[in-house]
């Protein structure tokens, strides 16, 4: 092994995510049950045909509280999971890599994996999928907000980071004061936002605080809804704060009041709670959590007719199939593309 590989392990080790960490060690306990049911020892290493024991491991793998099906999401996440739980297992003990289980050499516990998971697509149980707002909800949305109320106007500049960004959620929920300044030059006015980039990759490495972004958010002066402007009016509203606080502040309910937010942060299941009413409010029949700012800005570019490339340079997603996961099955977009089919369109007399 090169000193290059060393290293590159030990940075996998050192950063695993601790939502990976939670799964594999959830997926292990759940196959050590299994193993002391069928009285067999919890050492790995000693199982005869740990392949067989696999096998039937996760054809019979089903929620812990009501007996159901995982969705398709979660059941292919257990399983990567209890492989991943069973490399550090035999990876801590230093046994030969050839006798480590995988998917790969795992073939029983391979075929059966693939047949779970056809049949949970077959009987839809995929999990929830990423939910945004088209433009015509959002003009509902945001029709039905009273940026003079505080609660109406955190909710409206939580949106338009996430939206006029493209940044992920949690990144938007946990944005502190020093990752946020204002500029001008000439007519030109703009925010720049120093995105802390948050996302775990395939390989399960934890990149959180490993680098930042730049995006900018500019002022368009004859739009109603203006991002600048909207975000601009919050912050006039804030008390002075640390540095390193987040800009999500409690609301200061207090009649006479200088500033309409306290000194706190706002929770998360307060901000949810509030996006919640409003979406509610705009009789809009979706889950829109933090995270369906990215989705919005998706679909909506991919109806604009907006090319992936330049989509995913404004997102930050490398991969297409990432990028592609959030795109949805829109009837207007496909109303557009056999628009672009027809062969003469009928002149106007």
């Amino acid at each position: 092994m090169n000193s290059s590989q060393e290293i590159l392990e030990q940075f996998s080790k050192k950063y695993v995510n601790k939502n990976t960490k939670r799964t594999r060690n959830l997926a292990l306990r759940r196959f050590d049950n299994f193993l002391e049911e069928r009285s067999l020892p919890k050492n790995y290493e000693k199982i005869d045909k740990i392949d067989n024991q696999l096998c039937i491991f996760i054809s019979r793998l089903r929620q812990k509280k009501t007996g159901d099906d995982y969705n398709w999401n979660s059941y292919k996440t257990m399983i990567h999971g209890l492989f991943g739980g069973l490399k550090d297992y035999f990876e801590d003990k230093d046994i030969v890599c050839e006798n480590i289980p995988t998917l790969d050499n795992c073939k029983k516990t391979r075929n059966a994996f693939q047949t779970k998971l056809i049949k949970l697509k077959k009987e839809n149980k995929v999990g929830k999928k990423r939910q945004g707002l088209t433009i015509e909800e959002e003009e509902k949305f945001f029709k039905r907000l009273n940026l003079n109320d505080s609660e109406d106007l955190i909710v409206a500049a939580f949106w338009c980071i996430g939206k006029f960004t493209g940044i992920r959620g949690g990144e938007n929920f946990n944005l502190k004061f020093n990752q946020v300044s204002w500029h001008e030059e000439y007519d030109e006015k703009w925010i720049e936002i120093f995105q802390t980039v948050t996302k775990t990759d395939q390989g399960g490495i934890n990149c959180k605080g490993s680098y930042e972004k730049i995006r900018k958010i500019f002022h368009f002066k004859k739009y109603k809804y203006d991002p600048y402007t909207i975000i601009r009016y919050y912050f006039d509203h804030l008390p002075e704060r640390k540095p390193k606080d987040r800009i999500w502040s409690a609301i200061n309910r207090a009649k006479k009041a200088e500033f309409w937010y306290k000194k706190q942060n706002m929770g998360p299941k307060k901000l949810q709670s509030l996006l919640d009413e409003r979406i509610k409010r705009a009789n809009i029949k979706k889950k829109i959590t933090f995270h369906s700012t990215r989705s919005t800005v998706i679909t909506n570019l991919v109806r604009k007719g907006i090319p992936d490339c330049q989509g995913k340079s404004f997102t930050g997603h490398e991969s297409s199939k990432a990028y592609n996961s959030y795109k949805r099955n829109d009837p207007i977009l496909f109303k557009n593309l056999q628009k672009k089919l027809l062969i003469s369109p009928q002149k106007k007399k």
